[in-house]
């Protein structure tokens, strides 16, 4: 079993701030695969720590276009 420390927490709001600022919202019920990926980030927590690049590298060919990028962007400056 792993311990996590607060770290869930802080990935959730970063990744809420980040997908407000965005605008993304307005997607989730609009588009069922932009509902899919923020699924999909926000689960990015439960992952364990050598796979999350790979992960992230999946999340790139799924998010070509801009705000999505930009949060891959993001995730991948700011959290690995």
């Amino acid at each position: 079993m792993t311990a996590c420390c607060g770290f869930g927490f802080h990935w959730g709001q970063a990744a809420h701030r980040k997908i407000q600022k965005l605008s993304l919202y307005t997607d989730l019920a609009k588009i069922n695969s932009a509902k899919k990926l923020l699924e999909e980030v926000w689960a990015l927590q439960f992952i364990p720590a050598e796979r999350i690049r790979v992960v992230l590298t999946k999340f790139g060919t799924k998010s070509e276009f801009g705000p999505y990028r930009e949060l891959c962007d993001y995730i991948t400056t700011q959290w690995c």
